[in-house]
């Protein structure tokens, strides 16, 4: 997807919310590109996706299925501590 989250709500971004964002998405200017899969409709300049791949439909994200309704996502990531190691390429480390 194109928006990164979390929402105001402090949930994550839906494919509704993102779309909302982007004037560029859903203005009209649809294409159908074909490649050896097949014809799909594609819209440029729209960074939001769902679940099969697709910025023009809305097929719904598994992250939204009942069983993440209440998930929320999280403020802050923190990396784990990492220790410099002394080991280079042509060392023996054990």
């Amino acid at each position: 997807m194109g928006c990164i989250g979390p929402n105001s709500a402090g949930r994550h971004v839906t494919l509704e919310e993102c779309r909302s964002v982007y004037t560029e998405c859903g203005n009209g200017d649809e294409l159908n590109i074909t490649t050896t899969l097949g014809t799909f409709a594609y819209d440029p300049w729209c960074p939001c996706f769902d679940a099969n791949g697709s910025n023009v439909h809305s097929a719904p994200l598994p992250l939204f299925s009942s069983e993440y309704a209440n998930a929320t996502a999280p403020a802050v990531v923190t990396p784990h501590p990492t220790t410099p190691s002394t080991c280079g390429p042509h060392s023996l480390c054990s």
